[in-house]
């Protein structure tokens, strides 16, 4: 694994005082969006930032964010290599003076998003498997691409990306914040792993919601090199050119027409 070089750290920094907002596109697309609920997410706040509640009104932003045709899939990040999403979303044309049922039919995922989110927080024993939900999510994109080519590929993660995981697709790789950050063996692993090449095709843009903006720089920066080695290793062109971001302040405008 190679380091963060210093002009990633310094964008890191200027990222953290800044509030990206995510363009919008007129391509349907196929979206992703992994939703981590550990205990580092649900149990601690940074000041008066409730992480939970932030990642529910992104997840009711997203939905209204991608135009006519787009399909937005949430899933809770865990160890289940086939783990099911607890809301599939396809987004409809809004009709002529139709606005108010369209209103209606977002308020009512709404409702399947939070329900969805506090479910899942209540659900002993899920380990942070982040690579296996990552695997799920290239496998649903390149079966996507197979079925219904064209459509614009999109990986949505909301996590501190603090892989603990005792059975993830590489082994056993538990991520340390206090001592011994990885061990030898799991770095070699890291290292070793080579994903599936029918996913090689899949060009997925991937956008990272830090939710723990405020982890200790060091700690971070190892986070970060990680996971800009496995996609790198995903063929992840954001990784290859240092342009993958651990964003602490994402923003999903609304369409004009779902307004």
């Amino acid at each position: 694994m190679t380091r963060l070089r210093p002009s990633l750290i310094l964008i890191a920094i200027l990222l953290y005082f800044s509030s990206e907002l995510i363009a919008q596109t007129e391509q349907p697309s196929r979206v992703i969006v992994l939703c981590d609920v550990s205990n580092s997410i649900t149990t601690v706040k940074d000041g008066n930032a409730d992480r939970i509640g932030k990642m529910k009104q992104l997840c009711k932003a997203i939905i209204r964010h991608y135009p006519a045709g787009s399909e937005i899939s949430f899933y809770i990040i865990s160890s289940n290599a086939v783990e099911a999403p607890f809301l599939l979303f396809n987004v409809p044309t809004v009709p002529l003076n139709g606005k108010g049922r369209i209103h209606r039919i977002f308020k009512y995922q709404d409702s399947a998003i939070i329900a969805g989110i506090n479910k899942a927080t209540q659900r002993p024993g899920n380990q942070t498997c982040i690579l296996t939900s990552v695997e799920n999510a290239y496998e649903t994109f390149a079966a996507g691409d197979e079925n219904k080519p064209g459509m614009k590929n999109e990986l949505i993660i909301f996590s501190d990306m603090f892989e603990q995981c005792r059975v993830s697709p590489i082994g056993n790789i538990v991520m340390n914040n206090k001592g011994e950050f990885l061990t030898t063996a799991q770095k070699k692993a890291i290292d070793h792993y080579e994903p599936k090449s029918r996913w090689k095709k899949n060009h997925v843009y991937i956008q990272i919601f830090d939710t723990t903006p405020r982890m200790e720089p060091a700690l971070k920066n190892n986070v970060e090199v990680v996971w800009h080695t496995l996609f790198s290793k995903l063929w992840s062109e954001q990784a290859k050119k240092d342009q993958l971001y651990f964003l602490p302040n994402l923003q999903f405008s609304p369409r004009q027409e779902y307004r």
